[in-house]
């Protein structure tokens, strides 16, 4: 007995109904003017939250993806890396990187995290770097930026591809500049859980260079300018269905105001658990 009591009273880690309840009728309507169209993937839904996003960001180029870790594939594919490149990144970060990099063909390289902040440092980048070195995945984690500034000149000094990953990091920034737009490539994650997530899988891609963004949306369809041995693993559907589009452009004129709030709650614990021990 005491036990199911328990049971009941647990505190879910993530509890996705709050937010379903909030704005059901916003949901409710971008869905049924999904079902209404009768077009389900690679529609308007999609092209419109890509214009939607890159705006948002400042970024000329948005290309929507099935999921985080695909856009992340398709992006590192875009930028011309493959088969015999060093991509640099660290082991902390939920994997997705480095399956992103193995999935094209290329050489994962870890660098040490600051112990602080569990984030790429500056000097780990620096004694990551070989001679086969093409790229760095830096990682924004936990809502937390990584020393990006330093980071970037590393990169940039050292003729490296700079991508960021800012899965846990949708909206956050350092100076007024959002990460995602720091390199030549920011990718972007909307699984259910995070910041601004879908009703399912979703991601995206944001980049300033046009032919990068060509590269991107060319892979997406087909794949046809990756390596032929790359090729077979990537015969699947990479287009963001229209239902997660359409929830997306309800969520995304409110990411500022759902960052404030997990900041806010952040803050709750911190002053209330304060004073315990570790």
């Amino acid at each position: 007995m005491q036990a199911d009591k328990a049971q009941k009273e647990r505190i879910p880690f993530i509890d996705l109904t709050r937010q379903y309840s909030r704005y059901r009728y916003e949901f409710k309507l971008a869905i049924d003017r999904v079902l209404n169209s009768g077009i389900y993937a690679s529609g308007a839904e999609a092209e419109a939250f890509e214009d939607e996003f890159g705006a948002y960001y400042g970024s000329p180029y948005c290309i929507s993806a099935s999921s985080g870790t695909q856009a992340l594939e398709i992006g590192l594919a875009a930028l011309g890396l493959g088969p015999g490149d060093g991509v640099i990144t660290v082991a902390n970060a939920g994997m997705h990187s480095t399956t992103a990099i193995q999935t094209i063909g290329a050489l994962p390289q870890f660098a040490e995290i600051d112990p602080q902040t569990l984030t790429m440092s500056p000097e780990g980048l620096q004694s990551a770097i070989t001679d086969e070195s093409r790229a760095v995945v830096i990682t924004h984690l936990y809502g937390r930026v990584a020393d990006i500034e330093a980071l970037a000149e590393i990169a940039f000094r050292e003729n490296l591809l700079l991508i960021e990953d800012c899965f846990q990091a949708n909206g956050a920034c350092i100076d007024g500049k959002f990460v995602g737009t720091f390199g030549q490539l920011g990718s972007f994650c909307f699984a259910p859980a995070k910041t601004m997530g879908a009703l399912g899988k979703a991601g995206a891609i944001i980049t300033p260079d046009e032919e990068t963004a060509r590269r991107a949306r060319k892979i997406r369809l087909n794949g046809d300018v990756l390596p032929r041995d790359a090729q077979l693993a990537w015969s699947r559907s990479r287009f963001m269905d229209e239902i997660q589009a359409a929830v997306l452009r309800v969520k995304l004129p409110l990411l500022k105001e759902m960052n404030l709030n997990r900041r806010m709650i952040a803050q709750t614990y911190a002053i209330n658990l304060a004073e315990i021990d570790g």
